[in-house]
């Protein structure tokens, strides 16, 4: 992701993630994420009426905080925004990995 910030623009077009065997791996982990979480408030005992409205607004907050962010982060950062992305997943990647010492 880095270096690929550096390259000249393609000019052929994007695949679209939203078709094909893209989309069908996406929703398949989607719906096995929900599958665990609705099995593990069940196992609890927990009515998941109030946790997916409470899991509902702060997802809908948190992405238009994100979109929000992300347009002016591309406005300021243009093409380093790549970079800057990644050095905050390696970040993140680190501070997992140190976190879980065997």
């Amino acid at each position: 992701m880095a270096l690929a910030s550096r390259e000249v623009p393609s000019t052929e077009p994007l695949r679209d993630p939203s078709r094909g065997w893209a989309l069908v791996t996406l929703s398949t982990a989607t719906s096995i994420d929900a599958l665990a979480v609705g099995l593990g408030l069940a196992a609890l005992g927990i009515d998941v009426w109030y946790p997916s409205v409470i899991i509902g607004c702060v997802t809908m907050l948190v992405s238009m905080f994100a979109i929000a962010g992300g347009r002016r982060a591309r406005r300021s950062l243009g093409s380093r925004a790549q970079i800057v992305g990644a050095v905050v997943l390696l970040i993140i990647a680190f501070k997992v990995v140190f976190s879980h010492k065997v």
